[in-house]
Protein backbone atom coordinates (compact mmCIF):
# COMPACT_ATOMS: atom_id res chain seq x y z
CA UNK A 1 0.00 0.00 0.00
CA UNK A 2 3.05 2.23 0.97
CA UNK A 3 6.20 2.26 2.66
CA UNK A 4 4.25 1.91 6.70
CA UNK A 5 1.30 -0.56 5.40
CA UNK A 6 0.77 -3.62 3.41
CA UNK A 7 -1.85 -6.30 3.52
CA UNK A 8 -0.99 -10.21 2.38
CA UNK A 9 -3.32 -13.08 1.03
CA UNK A 10 -1.61 -16.20 1.58
CA UNK A 11 -2.90 -19.77 0.77
CA UNK A 12 -1.15 -22.43 2.83
CA UNK A 13 -0.94 -26.06 2.73
CA UNK A 14 0.16 -28.64 6.06
CA UNK A 15 0.22 -31.99 5.11
CA UNK A 16 -0.85 -34.55 7.74
CA UNK A 17 0.76 -34.05 11.23
CA UNK A 18 0.02 -36.58 13.86
CA UNK A 19 -3.31 -36.08 15.97
CA UNK A 20 -3.99 -37.36 19.43
CA UNK A 21 -6.78 -37.52 21.61
CA UNK A 22 -6.29 -36.35 25.46
CA UNK A 23 -8.65 -36.98 28.37
CA UNK A 24 -7.92 -37.58 31.65
CA UNK A 25 -3.98 -37.17 31.25
CA UNK A 26 -4.26 -40.01 28.65
CA UNK A 27 -3.56 -39.59 25.10
CA UNK A 28 -4.08 -41.79 22.29
CA UNK A 29 -3.28 -41.46 18.41
CA UNK A 30 -6.21 -40.57 16.30
CA UNK A 31 -4.91 -40.03 12.77
CA UNK A 32 -3.63 -37.67 10.79
CA UNK A 33 -4.21 -34.15 10.71
CA UNK A 34 -4.03 -31.67 7.54
CA UNK A 35 -4.84 -28.26 7.86
CA UNK A 36 -5.19 -25.54 5.10
CA UNK A 37 -5.49 -22.04 6.53
CA UNK A 38 -6.50 -18.61 4.01
CA UNK A 39 -5.30 -15.64 5.83
CA UNK A 40 -5.40 -12.05 5.66
CA UNK A 41 -2.45 -10.03 7.52
CA UNK A 42 -2.03 -6.25 8.03
CA UNK A 43 1.32 -5.07 8.68
CA UNK A 44 3.08 -1.57 9.96
CA UNK A 45 6.84 -1.39 8.59
CA UNK A 46 9.55 0.02 10.41
CA UNK A 47 11.12 2.33 8.37
CA UNK A 48 14.94 2.34 9.26
CA UNK A 49 17.17 3.67 6.28
CA UNK A 50 19.01 0.61 6.38
CA UNK A 51 18.43 -3.18 4.83
CA UNK A 52 16.50 -4.09 7.53
CA UNK A 53 12.85 -3.61 7.21
CA UNK A 54 10.89 -4.62 10.13
CA UNK A 55 7.01 -4.71 10.33
CA UNK A 56 4.77 -5.86 12.74
CA UNK A 57 1.14 -7.75 11.59
CA UNK A 58 -1.42 -9.11 12.55
CA UNK A 59 -4.71 -10.94 10.61
CA UNK A 60 -7.13 -13.41 10.46
CA UNK A 61 -7.63 -16.77 8.48
CA UNK A 62 -9.89 -19.42 7.55
CA UNK A 63 -8.82 -23.13 8.09
CA UNK A 64 -9.94 -25.84 6.36
CA UNK A 65 -9.27 -28.74 9.00
CA UNK A 66 -9.28 -32.52 7.57
CA UNK A 67 -8.67 -35.33 10.42
CA UNK A 68 -8.50 -38.88 8.81
CA UNK A 69 -8.23 -41.39 11.74
CA UNK A 70 -5.75 -43.92 11.32
CA UNK A 71 -7.19 -47.78 11.88
CA UNK A 72 -5.96 -47.91 15.50
CA UNK A 73 -6.98 -50.97 17.24
CA UNK A 74 -9.14 -49.00 19.54
CA UNK A 75 -10.93 -47.41 16.55
CA UNK A 76 -14.37 -49.54 16.27
CA UNK A 77 -16.00 -49.29 12.43
CA UNK A 78 -19.05 -47.09 13.32
CA UNK A 79 -17.02 -44.60 15.29
CA UNK A 80 -16.81 -41.27 13.73
CA UNK A 81 -14.76 -38.32 14.45
CA UNK A 82 -14.92 -34.96 12.07
CA UNK A 83 -12.85 -32.08 12.72
CA UNK A 84 -14.64 -28.69 11.58
CA UNK A 85 -13.43 -26.11 9.64
CA UNK A 86 -13.22 -22.81 11.52
CA UNK A 87 -11.79 -19.13 11.74
CA UNK A 88 -8.85 -18.42 13.64
CA UNK A 89 -6.50 -15.87 14.58
CA UNK A 90 -3.04 -14.11 14.19
CA UNK A 91 -0.17 -12.16 15.14
CA UNK A 92 3.16 -11.40 13.36
CA UNK A 93 6.71 -10.19 13.56
CA UNK A 94 9.52 -10.40 10.73
CA UNK A 95 11.53 -8.29 8.43
CA UNK A 96 12.89 -8.29 4.88
CA UNK A 97 16.50 -8.02 4.51
CA UNK A 98 17.32 -6.26 1.27
CA UNK A 99 20.42 -7.50 -1.32
CA UNK A 100 20.83 -4.01 -3.38
CA UNK A 101 20.36 -0.48 -3.20
CA UNK A 102 16.87 -0.78 -5.66
CA UNK A 103 15.30 -2.69 -2.76
CA UNK A 104 13.70 -5.10 -5.00
CA UNK A 105 15.12 -8.19 -3.96
CA UNK A 106 15.20 -9.49 -0.02
CA UNK A 107 15.28 -11.99 2.09
CA UNK A 108 12.18 -12.35 4.22
CA UNK A 109 12.10 -14.24 8.00
CA UNK A 110 8.93 -14.29 9.17
CA UNK A 111 7.67 -15.33 12.71
CA UNK A 112 3.81 -16.06 13.39
CA UNK A 113 1.55 -17.24 16.32
CA UNK A 114 -2.12 -18.76 15.53
CA UNK A 115 -4.70 -19.06 17.59
CA UNK A 116 -7.86 -21.71 16.27
CA UNK A 117 -9.79 -23.43 17.98
CA UNK A 118 -12.63 -26.04 16.35
CA UNK A 119 -14.96 -28.19 16.93
CA UNK A 120 -14.77 -32.24 17.38
CA UNK A 121 -17.60 -33.98 16.63
CA UNK A 122 -17.77 -37.47 17.95
CA UNK A 123 -20.07 -40.71 17.97
CA UNK A 124 -20.22 -44.29 17.56
CA UNK A 125 -20.03 -47.25 20.36
CA UNK A 126 -16.40 -46.31 21.35
CA UNK A 127 -16.61 -42.80 22.19
CA UNK A 128 -20.36 -41.88 22.87
CA UNK A 129 -21.14 -39.41 21.19
CA UNK A 130 -20.69 -35.10 21.99
CA UNK A 131 -18.46 -32.17 20.60
CA UNK A 132 -15.18 -30.86 21.99
CA UNK A 133 -13.09 -27.99 21.36
CA UNK A 134 -9.67 -28.72 20.01
CA UNK A 135 -7.06 -26.45 20.20
CA UNK A 136 -4.95 -25.77 17.06
CA UNK A 137 -2.56 -23.48 18.33
CA UNK A 138 0.67 -22.97 16.43
CA UNK A 139 3.99 -21.49 16.20
CA UNK A 140 5.20 -20.45 12.84
CA UNK A 141 8.46 -19.36 11.62
CA UNK A 142 9.12 -19.20 7.84
CA UNK A 143 12.31 -17.65 5.51
CA UNK A 144 11.88 -16.40 1.98
CA UNK A 145 12.77 -14.91 -0.95
CA UNK A 146 11.27 -11.69 -2.38
CA UNK A 147 10.67 -10.28 -5.61
CA UNK A 148 9.50 -6.42 -5.81
CA UNK A 149 8.30 -5.07 -9.03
Amino acid sequence: MNQYFSMELDLSHTNEVDADLNALGVGIEAGNLTITPVTLTARVHIPTGTAFYPYIGAGIGYYFNDLNRNEAFWWDANDKLDLDDCLGYHFNLGTDIFFNDAKNVALNIDLRYTWIEADVNYSGPTLGSGTLSAHLDSFISSMGLKYFF
